[in-house]
């Protein structure tokens, strides 16, 4: 280590600048991990893409839990040290985490809505004027 290093000790103040100013950036990598990790389990050339495997699920479950306690630590430390703009990028960056886990999981959700219910398999509809009804 250097003389010049040595003579300038950091203090905690110092500390808490350098991790509020590394952790937004943390943020975005662990985003950019989770959207690569999405293309990586979902992304493919043939119709029908690969099963999920438990190794997929425990990726995505490590990286978006490591993800938002890192944005959350960045709110509270933006709170701690009374930074307003800190604090304003780091909601913003909590926000952005917490959308891309949820949209981007792995396994994927299921948006779409359990299918209806049409009756019997045997059902015939009846229309009018067919003179196919049962009963008239």
């Amino acid at each position: 280590m250097s003389e010049a290093a040595r003579s300038v000790p950091m203090s905690g103040g110092n500390r808490g600048a350098v991790v509020q100013a590394l952790l937004p950036f943390a943020v975005l990598l662990i985003v950019g991990a989770l959207l690569w990790q999405y293309l990586d389990v979902y992304f493919t050339f043939s119709a029908v893409p690969d099963e999920v495997t438990a190794r997929d699920r425990a990726r995505y479950t490590v990286t978006a839990g490591i993800g938002v306690a890192v944005a959350i630590s960045a709110v509270v430390l933006a709170l701690v040290r009374r930074r307003v703009l800190a604090f304003v990028v780091a909601v913003v960056l909590a926000t952005v985490m917490i959308g891309v886990a949820a949209v981007f999981a792995v396994p994927r959700p299921d948006w779409d809505p359990a299918p209806i219910d049409n009756g019997p398999s045997n059902y015939e509809p009846c229309y009018s004027g067919s003179n196919d009804c049962v009963g008239g």
